[in-house]
């Protein structure tokens, strides 16, 4: 199914998003609402908004007042009340857990995003952004930039940054605005199959698939950024786990989940040796870190440092940097040890 580029129109644009739903069967059970509102002149006025379709019911979190920013969930089910509650709620005649949500909604564009580093859900999204009639009016307001503190809340850097995480999980926002100020985003994950685990490690990539469709239909795809040029393998997928030869000199590394129709489904981007996707990224953040040290000289000592030009290229860490490091960091081979798996 084919949506125009913009929706002008609540109830089309409704009416389109159920016969997609229905039309790809997306299988979910309902949607979640969540809702920011911030305090402009004594009133609570819409801050920004999603809508989340899961497969799942998902708890609600009770209504949270920080004072000048308040938010708000509700769970709908099954998906043919959600739909009949959208076009109220994106004209402006719908409450969400008490609170009046009086906003109007003009155009709706849409887009989807495959890049785990962005997704919100881990699975492809196709996202539709409802635009506020306060932005179209030029009514824009700033969210404040203080700390979002409350006795017995999650403390927050600032409304941005709590707006981020309580909508869409994002905890390490540090822009001074949220993601999408004065938007509703209806949310669509599309489940048919998503890179779960992207490892890199010196001379070998190992990937992990998830999958509802059967393993023939997908292919996975790398593309190996050299020195000198670019390198692409087509590897079919006998086993949901994957692991490929690295040449030593990559630079950086593509990784794409294809389906057979064509589409991109997942794609991750792995930028250096001991970068990941998936449950082992903070794992391998460390080791980045240990790179970065022994490659900039930091943990040689004054026996072992040479004289450096500002031509020289930093030297790669070798075998011998690291056992040296792991020597001098109290605790770091336990780290290693209990976090690591064999290298090849």
């Amino acid at each position: 199914m084919k949506f125009p580029y913009s929706f002008s129109d609540v109830r089309g644009f409704t009416n389109d998003l159920y016969k997609f739903i229905s039309a790809s069967r997306f299988d979910y059970s309902g949607g979640l609402f969540r809702v920011a509102m911030t305090l402009q002149n004594g009133v609570m006025r819409f801050a920004e908004g999603c809508l989340l379709f899961q497969q799942k019911k998902i708890a609600c979190v009770p209504r949270t007042d920080y004072g000048e920013v308040l938010f708000l969930e509700k769970w709908i089910e099954p998906v043919s009340k959600v739909i009949d509650f959208m076009p109220p709620f994106l004209s402006g005649k719908r409450t969400v857990a008490g609170q009046k949500i009086t906003t109007q909604f003009t155009t709706t564009n849409w887009n989807h995003q495959d890049a785990v580093e962005f997704v919100m859900t881990g699975w492809r999204e196709w996202r539709f952004l409802s635009r506020a009639d306060f932005l179209d009016r030029n009514e824009n307001f700033q969210l404040t930039q203080a700390p979002l503190t409350r006795k017995g809340l999650t403390p927050y850097l600032s409304a941005g940054h709590a707006i981020a995480n309580r909508l869409y999980g994002n905890n390490k926002w540090g822009s001074i605005s949220s993601p999408y100020l004065g938007q509703f985003m209806t949310i669509l994950p599309e489940t048919r199959a998503r890179l779960l685990v992207g490892e890199w490690r010196p001379g070998n990539l190992h990937i992990e698939v998830e999958a509802n469709v059967p393993l023939t239909a997908l292919e996975l795809q790398v593309l190996i950024d050299l020195p000198t040029r670019r390198e692409s393998r087509l590897v079919s997928l006998q086993d949901r786990t994957v692991e490929e030869t690295i040449p030593l000199d990559a630079e950086g590394i593509n990784v794409f989940l294809v389906d057979e129709s064509g589409e991109c489904l997942s794609r991750g981007h792995l930028s250096t040796v001991f970068s990941a996707f998936g449950p082992q990224k903070p794992t391998q953040e460390i080791y980045q870190r240990i790179l970065a040290e022994v490659s900039n000289g930091e943990n040689d000592g004054p026996s072992c440092q040479r004289q450096r030009t500002g031509q020289e290229r930093p030297r790669p860490p070798s075998a011998l940097d690291l056992t040296i490091l792991c020597c001098n960091v109290p605790g770091l081979n336990d780290l290693l040890a209990t976090t690591t798996p064999a290298w090849p």
